[in-house]
């Protein structure tokens, strides 16, 4: 393939020189996921937010997008990323066990809204926090997370069975997602399978 010596674009940022084409190439995809999350939530001026897995890239995308916003976020991550978020305008708290006690020390009436990016069956304890399931987005707890209602059609999108790594969540996915169905109703399964010619003779699988 030849390289492009001319692009018509209508949307373009320069790639700053501490990134790589690779990561430059992820920043629009935790971008536009972060944002669509923080309009789902309202997220505003004012806003108490909790970012479950505030260190990763969907979530420290979230908490500098909240930030500017104007609302206060509190993001878990482990210690060692703890002044990272504060570098970015957080108050971090450990993840884990005793998570609720230690957000309401920082926040003793609870947070307004709460995004989970990084799953764990941390779901639960952020609708306590935030104070119902309205108040929660999840991009990370497929597995288990339901919502009020059933549908024709379920769609279990690209890398939704992939990402959960073992039989017993895989199973739990589907079992959630049958159960969102209306009678008759289907699930609809993305997921690419390697090109099994293109394996070594002898290799059945690649991750």
């Amino acid at each position: 393939f030849k390289s492009a010596e001319l692009a018509v674009l209508s949307d373009y940022a320069p790639i700053p020189p501490s990134l790589s084409f690779a990561g430059a190439a992820a920043v629009p995809a935790a971008v536009e996921t972060a944002t669509r999350a923080l309009d789902q939530l309202g997220v505003a001026s004012g806003t108490t937010l909790l970012v479950n897995g505030a260190s990763g890239s969907v979530g420290s995308t979230a908490v500098q997008l909240a930030v500017v916003r104007g609302a206060r976020v509190i993001g878990t991550a482990g210690p060692a990323n703890h002044e990272h978020l504060r570098s970015l305008g957080a108050e971090p708290v450990a993840y884990g066990e005793g998570l609720l006690e230690r957000v309401r020390a920082l926040a003793p009436r609870g947070v307004d809204v709460a995004l989970d990016v990084a799953g764990s069956g941390i779901v639960p304890e952020l609708i306590e926090l935030a104070g119902g399931p309205e108040h929660v987005v999840t991009i990370a707890d497929f597995a288990t997370t339901s919502v009020e209602g059933t549908f024709a059609v379920a769609y279990l999108v690209f890398n939704t069975i992939s990402n959960l790594t073992t039989q017993e969540a895989q199973v739990a996915c589907f079992q959630n997602a049958a159960a969102q169905l209306d009678p008759g109703g289907c699930f609809v399964i993305e997921v690419g399978v390697p090109q099994l010619q293109r394996l070594p003779p002898g290799e059945t699988s690649r991750v």
